[in-house]
């Protein structure tokens, strides 16, 4: 039996376009379903990146409170900056010597505000980095200031991006 002879009120013909419809429903649901998982997956990636790189420096940031300790912090920070291109770090501080990163004024206002992750969109940036802000009590002769680990989000949203094409 070929289509041509198939009459158009055939039930035969409205069971299969029936099957298309549903089976088409059922495809696009599960891509939805996967795609919003996914999503929410990738969200939490570099939140969890900066917590972890957090929690590594926490300690050496909070031993000591002299100048030769924070050349010290500085030199770290190159070193993890040149590691990983995708992070920076930035010290907000009322102490220019206790500075890092050359702060600019948008920098400074972000830190200024509340404490935690938060997201901002540097000047020239497609896409916002993901910012956890902490603020360090003073000690010793460093004054409290407010630090900031950024991470840029662009690999995340490329990520994102090829998902929902594939």
């Amino acid at each position: 039996m070929s289509w041509k002879t198939v009459p158009v009120n055939s039930i035969a013909l409205r069971l299969a376009g029936l099957f298309m419809l549903v089976a088409l429903a059922v495809f696009l649901l599960i891509g939805a379903a996967l795609y919003r998982q996914v999503d929410r997956s990738l969200d939490l990636l570099p939140a969890a990146e900066l917590d972890a790189r957090y929690s590594v420096l926490e300690s050496t940031l909070k031993r000591f409170g002299t100048h030769e300790h924070w050349l010290k912090v500085s030199n770290k920070l190159n070193l993890l900056s040149e590691e990983d291109r995708r992070i920076r770090f930035w010290a907000v501080s009322s102490d220019p010597q206790f500075e890092y990163g050359k702060p600019s004024e948008q920098i400074r206002a972000f830190a200024a505000g509340a404490e935690g992750m938060r997201d901002l969109r540097l000047n020239g940036s497609p896409y916002p980095y993901k910012m956890l802000v902490s603020e360090l009590p003073p000690l010793a002769q460093r004054p409290a200031l407010r630090f900031i680990i950024g991470i840029d989000t662009e690999t995340f949203w490329q990520a994102q991006h090829s998902l929902l094409v594939a």
